[in-house]
């Protein structure tokens, strides 16, 4: 284990070069350094090269590796005001890590929101990125909320139908299939449905945890 000063040295070796992000990568790797090593290079130099220009969301991530952060601004003779200016951005932030949201995967499944998959981590990620730049307030209401919008922001077009292109018979679905039904219910759960006439007859009612037009 290597301590953070040692971190710092190699950013430094690197940070003025003109190398970019998968050469330094190369370069790491060539040394024979620890994966440690090389992920925390990779995240201090991106950012000592723009410190002007940091995001929020940057600091928020380069978290972990703070302290290699400082001494690399300090090395380079960065003043003082705006390392202070960092620090004090890093110290308002609302959150640390994204165990401190104040919902996380599951609470969107049990509460409909959404299912497991890749829209739920997609989701989540957008509600990081929201509170950790004080555009959503992290809150179990408001981020529940928010995740509810996501989903509507959707557009999606759901049908079924048979080799010959049918998707109906007689006012009704000519088959069933459990899976059919476990998939529309899935896709359409917490949305507003769009419907022709014959369809929303054949449903007969409206469907619980959904808004039909």
């Amino acid at each position: 284990h290597q301590p953070a000063d040692a971190f710092a040295v190699w950013s430094l070796v690197l940070v003025e070069t003109d190398l970019t992000s998968s050469q330094i990568n190369r370069f790491l790797r060539n040394w024979k350094l620890s994966r440690e090593t090389i992920v925390t290079v990779m995240t201090v130099v991106p950012l000592a090269r723009q410190i002007d220009k940091v995001s929020t969301f940057d600091l928020y991530q380069s978290l972990p590796y703070k302290k290699t952060l400082f001494e690399l601004l300090t090395m380079l003779g960065i003043s003082n005001g705006t390392i202070e200016q960092i620090k004090h951005i890093i110290d308002m932030l609302p959150i640390t890590n994204s165990s401190e949201l104040a919902i996380q995967g599951g609470d969107l499944i049990r509460e409909g929101v959404m299912t497991p998959g890749p829209k739920l981590g997609q989701c989540l990620k957008k509600i990081e990125y929201a509170v950790v730049n004080g555009d959503l307030q992290n809150t179990r209401e408001s981020l529940i909320q928010y995740a509810k919008e996501q989903v509507n922001d959707e557009i999606k077009m759901v049908w079924a139908q048979d080799k010959q292109n049918a998707i109906g018979k007689n006012g009704s679905i000519p088959w069933h299939m459990p899976d059919d039904l476990k998939l529309f219910r899935d896709e359409t759960m917490n949305t507003l449905m769009i419907m022709g006439r014959p369809t929303w007859l054949s449903i007969g009612r409206p469907l619980p945890n959904r808004t039909s037009v």
